[in-house]
């Protein structure tokens, strides 16, 4: 399976793109802008919500499995752990405020590029310990 590596823009878009230096890949440098938003699922699984209308080849739902904290501005790191297709290691940075802190919980205001017109902020699901 080929392995993809992912980044989030200043708009927390997701970004799609080949590895460097993938030999395997018939464009050398592919990068693609999908937009959608970020999502907590049960189990504080991260998934990315792709917008229906972009005629890409990615699929709907993107889930990403690894570590969860936090930089010195508050915003959301995933370091992706060894999973799916996912590059080990793999850092993304969402960047987010948090409007609410428990000792073991806390939730995210999100806002993101949903289209190249359009912005949405949205609270963002519990993370929970």
């Amino acid at each position: 399976m080929k392995k993809v590596f992912y980044e989030i823009d200043p708009f927390n878009r997701l970004i799609v793109s080949n590895l460097p230096g993938d030999r395997r890949s018939v464009v050398k440098k592919f990068r693609q802008v999908v937009y959608g938003k970020f999502m907590i699922g049960k189990n504080n699984a991260l998934f990315y919500e792709v917008n229906k209308s972009q005629g890409i080849d990615v699929p709907q739902k993107i889930k990403f499995s690894g570590r969860y904290s936090l930089d010195k501005g508050h915003n959301l790191i995933v370091t992706l752990d060894k999973w799916n297709n996912q590059c080990e290691g793999n850092r993304l940075a969402l960047k987010a405020k948090i409007i609410d802190a428990k000792s073991n919980e806390m939730s995210l205001l999100v806002s993101s590029k949903v289209r190249e017109d359009k912005s949405l902020t949205y609270i963002q699901a519990y993370i929970r310990s």
